[in-house]
């Protein structure tokens, strides 16, 4: 697992805004300026030997949205020629540095939308962004994946509930069935807080455990599942960025971990789909409530079994 430096961010971060500003992404005066601002000052003071410990919080949430438009530059440019596309691109940068607490954050779930599309185009799964009022899609088939990200844990059922109506209305518009895309990146920050490992191989076991739990506990309980099944609506695919330390305070690491958890019977037509369309998210072999170490700081794909059936 590599160490994260601050100029080896800003590099990136601002190849990928000079990139995505032909499109027509403002910078000026928005977060995404405001990210520079802090990785800068956290690399000045670095280098110049001051302690920045009490900006900890604000330096991560930079990081972690800086390595997302880092991602979104990956997006190959064949699919930014659509209009509505990227109109969307174009309102990334709206919204406050760090996201509210509460109600939908238009911005963020857009960023999530192409950062999902980079995801699936690294594992040729990509089947393009939909042109039937949804979100993206996956595969050959294009099964539709609606993508959130979430705020906070009191935010969670709402958005949900609004998830499975989109699903649904674009089933009986004539799409096949399609899963959830939900990033937990800022409700497993605030709940547990940052990452500080012994060791990369504990980094890589601290975000995986972050994530699995906080599914466990709060997104695949009992009542969500059934809330949420429907023939349209296949399952949840999850994403958390852990940003953190491993050892010394300055070895910066950070991992972008996939769960997909399905919420229907084992071996069902619909769990068989959901399992088939998960595997466009991360390289690896497919796991089931696998809790093996993370080999580096990539996307990895772990199908976990519906709550009350996973192994401990």
């Amino acid at each position: 697992m590599p160490i994260i430096s601050f100029k080896q961010v800003l590099n990136e971060y601002n190849a990928a805004l000079t990139l995505l500003s032909g499109y027509g992404l403002r910078v000026k005066s928005t977060r995404l300026a405001d990210y520079r601002r802090v990785i800068t000052r956290a690399m000045s003071d670095e280098n110049e030997g001051r302690d920045f410990s009490s900006r900890r919080p604000e330096i991560v949430n930079a990081l972690n949205e800086a390595a997302e438009i880092a991602e979104i530059a990956k997006l190959n440019p064949a699919h930014l020629r659509d209009r509505e596309v990227v109109r969307k691109l174009k309102l990334i940068s709206g919204g406050r540095p760090v996201m509210a607490a509460e109600g939908a954050d238009q911005a963020r779930d857009y960023s999530l939308e192409f950062t999902t599309a980079v995801a699936l185009q690294q594992e040729n799964s990509f089947g393009g962004f939909s042109t039937h009022g949804g979100d993206l899609t996956i595969g050959e088939a294009k099964n539709p994946a609606e993508c959130k990200r979430i705020s906070s844990l009191s935010s969670l059922p709402k958005r949900l509930r609004d998830v499975r109506e989109q699903l649904i209305a674009l089933g009986e518009a004539g799409n096949p069935p399609g899963l959830i895309v939900l990033d937990l990146t800022r409700p497993i920050r605030i709940e547990q807080g940052m990452i500080k490992a012994d060791s990369d191989d504990d980094f890589g076991k601290q975000a995986e455990q972050r994530l699995l739990a906080y599914l466990d506990n709060h997104v695949m309980t009992l009542s969500n599942v059934l809330a949420l099944i429907h023939p349209n609506v296949l399952g949840i695919v999850a994403r958390c960025i852990s940003t953190g330390i491993a050892g010394d305070a300055t070895n910066i690491r950070q991992a972008v971990i996939w769960q997909a958890c399905t919420i229907h019977e084992d071996g069902s037509t619909e769990d068989m789909l959901f399992r088939n369309l998960a595997r466009g998210f991360g390289p690896g072999e497919l796991r089931e409530g696998s809790k093996e170490d993370i080999d580096e700081a990539s996307a990895r794909i772990i199908v976990a079994p519906r709550r009350g059936k996973r192994e401990r």
